[in-house]
């Protein structure tokens, strides 16, 4: 039986970092600084963010040797947010619908909590689904 009500944690499935391709809201010399120090003082906690940009994960990986240096101590995870749009790809400034693609994958499993399969389902010597 459970003796307590909900648990309310604070995720930020869209944040864009420093450098960010479009809406970058941090900038100057200490750009990330002023970006980690804002996540790490919200109110409440963020205890999982989702780094955004478009069409590449640099930003994402730049977050994450933030982590690995101790920053962002609150955020048990992190992960990225690949933005697509079709204005940003042909450099056109007229307005077009987004798709962002969030994707996390368990390193016990090797599977996609958010899909039923990836690339590494597959035997590699039979090309059989794996079990």
């Amino acid at each position: 039986m459970i003796s307590r009500g909900s648990e309310w944690r604070r995720w930020e499935p869209h944040i864009r970092a420093p450098g960010t391709v479009m809406n970058n809201q941090f900038t100057g010399p200490t750009a990330w600084e002023d970006y980690l120090s804002a996540l790490e003082v919200a109110v409440p906690v963020i205890e999982a963010i989702a780094v955004t940009d478009y069409y590449v994960t640099e930003t994402y990986q730049q977050v994450l040797k933030y982590k690995a240096a101790g920053q962002l101590p609150a955020a048990t995870l992190i992960f990225p947010n690949v933005e697509l749009r079709l204005d940003v790809a042909r450099g056109q400034t007229t307005s077009c619908r987004a798709t962002a693609i969030s994707a996390s994958w368990s390193a016990t499993t090797r599977r996609s909590p958010m899909s039923g399969s990836t690339p590494f389902d597959r035997d590699s010597s039979t090309g059989a689904r794996a079990r």
